[in-house]
């Protein structure tokens, strides 16, 4: 299979994405209505007229013409007594309203939304506090290694070791306050907290 071009010959076979899209945007096919005309045909006419005088801006494509030439503005455009404004029926204004009590309710919406989240928003401040204030008030200031070896080293019975051990862990306050003791008196301030506890 010859070809004129063979540079041209890979493109023949390669596939092309989103084809048929390309085709709808770039083919030939354009509006063929009364006022249809493509840019070229457009700036043709726009060449043609020579004198701005022979323009009625009867049609858009006048007052464009106009306006692209710099010849009027928008916001020079003289309104004839048939152009006046036309009054707003009934229902549009009533619609107006409408849109202006949706637009009130939606910020009265939005405030009452967001008063709800600042309420959310405290209750959960409130119950991590109270949750980091409980947990640090039931931290032991040793581990509990280090309370079982304090109550083996107090020399207590035997019998009583698990109790003091149990008993301290369970009263974080309590082991501080025995802490806080001297070393040579803290088995008897243990043995009379334990007494006052039970």
């Amino acid at each position: 299979m010859g070809s004129s071009n063979p540079e041209a010959e890979k493109w023949k076979k390669k596939r092309v994405r989103n084809f048929e899209k390309l085709i709808e945007l770039f083919s030939t096919d354009r509006a063929t209505g009364d006022h249809a005309e493509t840019a070229s045909e457009m700036r043709q006419r726009r060449a043609e007229v020579t004198d701005i005088h022979d323009l009625t801006t009867d049609t858009i494509d006048d007052i464009d013409l106009l306006v692209s030439q710099n010849h009027v503005t928008l916001e020079n455009i003289v309104v004839s007594e048939d152009d006046a404004p036309i009054e707003k029926p009934d229902d549009l204004r009533s619609f107006s309203k409408n849109k202006k009590k949706k637009k009130n309710d939606s910020n009265e919406d939005i405030k009452f939304f967001k008063e709800g989240l600042e309420l959310v928003a405290n209750a959960i401040k409130e119950s991590t506090n109270v949750i980091v204030e409980s947990t640090n008030s039931k931290r032991l200031p040793i581990t509990m290694a280090e309370v079982w070896t304090m109550v083996v080293e107090l020399g207590l019975e035997p019998h009583r070791v698990a109790n003091a051990y149990v008993y301290l862990t369970q009263k974080p306050e309590m082991l501080m306050a025995l802490l806080g003791c001297p070393i040579e008196v803290r088995k008897d301030v243990l043995l009379q907290m334990m007494d006052n506890g039970n």
